[in-house]
């Protein structure tokens, strides 16, 4: 398993276990099916174990779990729920999610099946495939079903928004962005007006866009494929009209309009516009992230926004301006690579070897205090999911 990811698993442990006093609250399992309420003595309603069948003993072991996971023991619920086998998860899941439970029944239940599919791996770890299979399925189904009975409500809704990005933010980490669009493509009628949504959902566009050299390219992009050639060292899109790209540009467009501060989805609305060949809309937008990114918190969008200027002014010649913006994102962040490697390329291909060289040289010699963030860039949301998680976990307990 990969530090990073075994770090942040390490870091959603922690945030389940947030510091919350017991609450008079229970979720048991009764005659007539599912049950929440005020604490009472478990001898008032429970029924002995012996007279259960073993789809109710299992429900009434999740209905614990979801106990726990309200009073602040999470983790613990976690560990316990990642070790049932499918055969229990599954008849016991479709029982609660067939029953009239409560939106806090549901968004633990959320909760539960969402850490579990993270410690199943069911995302994806390294070079291991995802296998969606058992509990990030009931997740979806359950946050849909908790979203369409509290439409009202805008702390569910919160809720549910903050689950799907989240999840997508999962898959675009394992580069899983065809997954990422389809969540939340079939999601969006119901956040149109949530900014932080349309960030999500036009990041999984906007890395799935191009660029393109040929139609023929566009179509295996969206078709999922990956035998998607090369696109030769070609940056802007040539005009191929694509869902992923109108859908990326239209997204992140509403995002910025919702929320003018929300300085990623700037980041990556300019990255839309240098790849479609926009280039004085482009260089608008990133400029300003460049002088706005570092004072809202996010660095690596002020260095993104300025690589990326540079890749633009490269393409259309101008070698003075692009030099000019390598040199300003190497200075905010020296470790990194992506501004280098590029400035140490121009340098090379316009004459100047020696100097080329010199540049890419002083990545060994930069200091390693920093991640990548072109890496980062390319993971979505990834970088927000311990705080997300904790966000998730802090409801349940409400």
């Amino acid at each position: 398993m990969p530090v990073r990811l075994r770090v942040w698993l390490l870091s959603v442990a922690v945030a389940l276990t947030l510091i919350a006093g017991p609450r008079a609250y229970t979720v048991s399992i009764t005659d007539s099916g599912l049950r929440s309420g005020p604490r009472t003595p478990d001898s008032a309603h429970r029924t002995p174990d012996s007279a259960l069948c073993p789809v109710a003993q299992s429900s009434q072991s999740l209905a614990a779990l979801i106990n726990q996971c309200r009073q602040g023991s999470a983790d613990a619920a976690v560990a316990d729920f990642a070790a049932w086998p499918p055969d229990r998860v599954r008849p016991t899941s479709e029982a609660i999610l067939s029953s009239n439970a409560d939106a806090g029944t549901l968004a633990a239940l959320v909760l539960l099946h969402t850490a579990a599919a993270i410690e199943r791996g069911e995302f994806g770890r390294g070079n291991q495939p995802p296998h969606a299979d058992l509990h990030y399925p009931a997740a979806v189904r359950a946050v849909r079903l908790l979203s369409a009975r509290s439409t009202s409500d805008p702390r569910v809704r919160t809720f549910c928004s903050n689950w799907y990005v989240l999840a997508s933010s999962m898959w675009c980490a394992g580069r899983h962005y065809v997954t990422a669009a389809q969540l939340l493509r079939g999601a969006k009628g119901q956040f149109d007006g949530d900014a932080e949504f349309l960030l999500a959902a036009g990041t999984a566009a906007e890395m799935l866009m191009g660029p393109y050299e040929s139609e023929m390219e566009a179509m295996a992009a969206q078709s999922g494929s990956r035998a998607i050639p090369t696109a030769g060292g070609k940056w802007f899109s040539g005009g191929v009209l694509s869902s992923d790209r109108t859908d990326a540009e239209a997204w992140l467009r509403r995002a910025v309009s919702l929320s003018p501060g929300l300085v990623e989805a700037r980041l990556r609305l300019g990255r839309v516009w240098c790849l479609t060949d926009r280039q004085a809309d482009a260089i608008r937008e990133l400029e300003r992230v460049q002088q706005e990114g570092t004072q809202a918190g996010h660095p690596f969008a002020s260095y993104l926004a300025a690589t990326f200027l540079g890749q633009l002014h490269q393409h259309a010649r101008r070698v003075d301006a692009a030099r000019a913006a390598y040199e300003a994102a190497i200075a905010m962040q020296p470790w990194d690579r992506a501004a280098r490697l590029s400035l140490g390329q121009m340098l090379v291909v316009t004459g100047r070897p020696d100097e080329g060289w010199a540049v890419v040289r002083g990545i060994a010699g930069a200091p390693s205090t920093g991640g990548d963030a072109w890496s980062e860039y390319r993971s979505g949301q990834f970088w927000q999911t311990f705080d997300r998680m904790s966000a998730l976990a802090a409801w349940v307990r409400q």
